[in-house]
């Protein structure tokens, strides 16, 4: 299991159902950290997240949103 931070993400991804469905791009989310969830850590949101590491990793995630893509 690793922590996975996604840097630059707007606040409405914040909730953790958002989060959650954002990690299953890593692999198998486990925990949101508490402190992403109380908004107590502005520059990233992290997730742990249970990894394969005989798949690849992506090292980036596009989000698709209602008015744009990031």
């Amino acid at each position: 299991m690793v922590w996975v931070r996604f840097p630059g993400l707007d606040m409405e991804y914040w909730e953790e159902e958002s989060l959650l469905a954002i990690s299953t791009t890593v692999g198998n989310p486990v925990h949101v950290d508490p402190a992403t969830l109380k908004g107590n850590t502005g520059f990233y949101a992290s997730v742990m997240v249970e990894v394969d590491f005989a798949k690849p990793i992506p090292n980036k995630v596009l989000i698709k949103g209602d008015e744009s893509d990031f």
